[in-house]
C-alpha cells in the first residue's frame, strides 16, 4: 500500500507520546534567609515578604502548614492556591472553606493521597462538596499561591494537620519555581481529577479534567 506524505505525518503523530513536564528544574537560588528559632512566632520569624527570595525555616511544631498558608495570604491579598498535601484535618478544611467564603482564598485545588479516604473521610466529605480536588499517590506537601502582584511555592515536610512535630521547609518567592510546582500539579489533575456526579449524587474520575478555567 502507498503512503503519501499526509499519511506518514499523521502516523508519526499519533505515535509519539504526549510532553511531559520535566521533574526536575535547575535555578541559581534567589537571595534566602534562614529561621531557626524555636520561641518565635510567624509574625516575628517569617516577617515580611518581599520578591525574588526564599525563606527556609524550622518550625519547631508551632504551626503547620495551613497556617503558614494563611500567614502569608495576609501579605498577598486574596489568591488562587493549589494545596498538595499526603494528609489533612477537619480543622484545616473548616478553616480555608470560612476563608474562601470570605474571598480571601480566590480558588482552592486539593491534591490528596489515596489514605485520605479512609483515615480523613469527613475532611474529604467537605473538600467533595465544596472545592476541586485529585487523588494520587503523593507524599509531597506543597502550596501554590498566585495573584497579579505574587508567585509563591511552600515546599515543606508539614501537611495540613495540627501536630507538634519539628518540621522543615522553603517558602520560594519566583515566577519560575511557582510555575514549574503548578504545572506538576495541572498535569496530576488531567490524570486523577474527582468531581461531583450530579446525577448520581456521588463522585466520579475525570482523567482529563479542565484546568484551564480562571484559578485552575
Amino acid at each position: 500500500m502507498l503512503l503519501t506524505i499526509t499519511d506518514i505525518v499523521k502516523r508519526k503523530q499519533t505515535e509519539e507520546p504526549e510532553a511531559q513536564t520535566p521533574p526536575v528544574l535547575r535555578l541559581k537560588s534567589p537571595l534566602c534567609k534562614k529561621i531557626s528559632n524555636p520561641e518565635s512566632s510567624l509574625h516575628e520569624e517569617i516577617g515580611q515578604i518581599s520578591h525574588d527570595e526564599c525563606i527556609h525555616f524550622w518550625s519547631f511544631g508551632s504551626y503547620s502548614l495551613h497556617e503558614l498558608m494563611f500567614y502569608l495570604l495576609k501579605q498577598t491579598g486574596p489568591a488562587h492556591v493549589n494545596l498538595c498535601t499526603w494528609s489533612i484535618s477537619q480543622d484545616a478544611i473548616e478553616k480555608i472553606t470560612r476563608k474562601h467564603n470570605n474571598g480571601e482564598i480566590l480558588s482552592i485545588r486539593f491534591l490528596l493521597d489515596p489514605r485520605v479516604k479512609v483515615c480523613k473521610a469527613k475532611p474529604l466529605q467537605m473538600i467533595t462538596r465544596n472545592f476541586r480536588h485529585a487523588i494520587t499517590r503523593v507524599h509531597a506537601k506543597v502550596v501554590t499561591i498566585e495573584n497579579n502582584e505574587w508567585k509563591i511555592s511552600i515546599v515543606s515536610s508539614q501537611n495540613a494537620t495540627n501536630n507538634p512535630k519539628l518540621e522543615r521547609g522553603v517558602i520560594i518567592i519566583s515566577d519560575d519555581i511557582h510555575d514549574f510546582d503548578k504545572q506538576i500539579i495541572d498535569n496530576e489533575f488531567r490524570k486523577h481529577e474527582v468531581r461531583n456526579d450530579r446525577a448520581t449524587g456521588g463522585t466520579i474520575l475525570h482523567p482529563e479534567g479542565d484546568c484551564h478555567h480562571p484559578g485552575s
